[in-house]
């Protein structure tokens, strides 16, 4: 019995045009920036999220970054304004979720400060997707890695723009934003305007919000404002001092850590170390000096020794067979770090007139 060799096969069918094939050798990138900038939004919303994949290709995003997928990106932003329109909010979310992978390379990130549509990146800080506003925020923070970015972002008054979305915004996209306003604060015009907008305020509230990682991140970014005068001051007159000797004990050991760091720059001010007992904070103080973790001892050592330098609180410290108890035995610590500070504090704690 014979078997044909040959037989009549239907033609395969054609690739739709909306699907995104990958091409390879030069005409990758070039193939990939033609499709998102396409007429047809799934095809341009399929490039986006094939772009979104290949950004992790250091050869791929070299390519793309390079072809001008920044300004694309950012371009797209200004359709959040299209609030009814679904499609122009697929191409938002994507465009957002691919600028916040390029944000994260080097490369990238000078890529988008040399753009000249930055400025779209504050539209969807106000979108109603909060997967959109979360890429927005997390943008914003990988470009403050940088001097250059920093002073971008405050140029395009960004600081003021923090302070309104930390009065509205959902708990935990309140952390990235209190990362973004420490680092603008580091620009001496990023903490002007932060301090102008209410900053002082706005992160006292924070320490008492339900979210540990919100407490953490206020104390830690009231403290980095507090290494200003005016701060300090307005801080004290807000009953910051008592604030943070109230979560001194606070079940986070992270809160704990970056409530003694808030303390380390507000106590440096007389008024600062007088305001720690009658806010009931020495005994806490001595309390964490036999606390499980590193940092909180290291931290609470620093505290000591700042307001040690007002009287009364020395004698309080001196008084304490706890404190000097745990001093000594610190100052044996495996940790050189810590057992340095413990000298200093002992020194500081037993000095006499």
């Amino acid at each position: 019995m014979s078997t044909s060799e040959f037989s009549v096969r239907e033609m395969p069918h054609p690739v739709p045009q909306t699907k995104i094939v990958e091409a390879y050798g030069t005409m990758k990138c070039p193939c990939l920036i033609d499709q998102v900038t396409s007429e047809n939004v799934e095809v341009r919303v399929n490039a986006l999220s094939a772009i979104c994949s290949e950004l992790k290709n250091p050869e791929t995003a070299f390519g793309l970054i390079d072809g001008g997928l920044a300004d694309h990106l950012l371009n797209y932003l200004s359709l959040s304004n299209e609030a009814e329109n679904v499609d122009s909010q697929a191409v938002v979310k994507k465009s957002s979720q691919a600028l916040s992978a390029m944000a994260r390379d080097v490369l990238g990130r000078n890529s988008l400060l040399s753009s000249s549509s930055l400025e779209n990146l504050a539209i969807i800080f106000n979108h109603e997707n909060v997967d959109v506003r979360e890429y927005g925020f997390l943008i914003s923070l990988h470009l403050t890695s940088s001097k250059k970015g920093v002073h971008r972002l405050v140029d395009l008054n960004f600081p003021a723009l923090i302070m309104r979305k930390l009065e509205e915004e959902i708990s935990p996209l309140k952390v990235p934003l209190l990362k973004i306003l420490r680092s603008l604060s580091g620009d001496e015009k990023g903490l002007e305007d932060g301090l102008n907008n209410g900053a002082v305020p706005v992160l006292c509230d924070l320490l008492a919000d339900s979210l540990d990682d919100v407490r953490k991140e206020a104390a830690y970014t009231l403290g980095m404002l507090c290494f200003s005068d005016p701060a300090k001051k307005e801080a004290i007159e807000l009953g910051a001092v008592e604030q943070l000797c109230e979560i001194m004990q606070d079940e986070s050991w992270e809160v704990r850590a970056a409530v003694c760091h808030a303390l380390m720059t507000i106590t440096t001010t007389v008024e600062g170390k007088k305001g720690i007992e009658p806010s009931g904070g020495l005994p806490h103080l001595v309390h964490l000096l036999h606390d499980n973790h590193d940092l909180v001892k290291l931290n609470v050592l620093k505290v000591i020794a700042s307001v040690s330098a007002f009287p009364p609180n020395r004698a309080f410290f001196q008084e304490s067979d706890a404190c000097l108890m745990a001093l000594n035995s610190l100052m044996d610590a495996e940790d050189e770090i810590i057992a340095n500070q413990a000298r200093i504090c002992n020194d500081v704690v037993n000095w006499e007139p």
